[in-house]
């Protein structure tokens, strides 16, 4: 008879944000995956279980551990991203290029030969002018930005200029691409206004660490006291997954250590002279920062 095999007791507090962020996500799947059931003659089918309910895992232990898990995604995700989602990115980039199309169009066609287009030109050089540099701006900025460009090319007085350039098309289109961003933006904010105050990575962490002792508490007593290949297989999986998150960990720690041994070897420190008191300065020494 083989040696029976459970999970150890795996301690996060010395992973950061995305390692456990990551385990958390791994362990879940791993959770999940006992959802289905292979056979010969059917490779995969629902079992009619979920894999928490096969583990013995409580129902409210297991919703815990997932929304933790789905907290502590977002707070990785957020401190990795900028204040923008992958798709206000792109509709930003869009906006911005067209804003720029704008641009350039105006000044431009102060070069061109036909009067009308140099008339309007001059007359909209001053409008857009202001808003050449917008790839440069904070992301705050350029809303504001945005925002001032189509309140001032869209006043009247400017309307049979922009026609004349042939802008209204590109307006139109960044007027619709900026409404879309600010209703995502506001949309965003909205769901991290809801979050609960206990959304830092501190106490979802600890949520996360008591959760997951708890839940390889259930397991071990399920690969006791009812053994199945399933058990036996997701034991094996968590404790690869454990042994790697360490290994991985122990890396990481290791290379930091290097790294600081390096910095700290070089020259030894030479003993410097205290400064003479001088008519600059009057008491010598002066460690205050200076302001330039």
């Amino acid at each position: 008879m083989g040696t029976l095999k459970l999970i150890d007791n795996f301690q996060m507090y010395n992973l950061n944000k995305a390692e456990k962020a990551t385990l958390a996500q791994t362990y879940k799947a791993l959770v999940e995956e006992g959802t289905t059931s292979s056979t010969p003659d059917q490779p995969s089918v629902q079992s009619g279980e979920e894999g928490y309910q096969k583990l013995n895992i409580p129902e409210e232990l297991w919703n815990r551990f997932c929304t933790a898990e789905e907290y502590m995604s977002d707070m990785t995700m957020q401190s990795t991203a900028s204040e923008e989602t992958p798709e206000m990115q792109a509709i930003a980039a869009k906006r911005e290029k067209l804003v720029q199309v704008c641009v350039r169009r105006v000044l431009e066609s102060e070069d061109m030969p036909i009067e009308d287009e140099q008339e309007a030109a001059k007359k909209l050089k001053i409008v857009v002018s202001p808003y050449k540099g917008i790839y440069k701006k904070t992301v705050k900025e350029k809303i504001s930005i945005v925002n001032g460009f189509l309140k001032d090319i869209k006043k009247e007085e400017y309307a049979e200029y922009v026609t004349t350039l042939k802008l209204d098309g590109y307006i139109a289109e960044i007027e619709q691409l900026h409404n879309q961003y600010c209703t995502l933006k506001k949309q965003r904010s909205s769901r991290q206004a809801e979050k609960p105050d206990d959304m830092t990575v501190e106490a979802q962490s600890k949520i996360l660490q008591d959760a997951l002792d708890d839940m390889n508490a259930y397991a071990n007593a399920t690969s006791l006291l009812e053994p199945s290949e399933e058990t036996t297989k997701f034991i094996l999986e968590v404790r690869n997954l454990f042994d790697e998150t360490r290994a991985a960990r122990n890396m990481r720690d290791s290379k930091r250590d290097d790294d600081e041994t390096d910095e700290g070897e070089g020259d030894e420190p030479t003993e410097e002279t205290p400064g003479e008191p001088t008519e600059e300065t009057p008491g010598g020494d002066d460690d205050r920062p200076v302001v330039q």
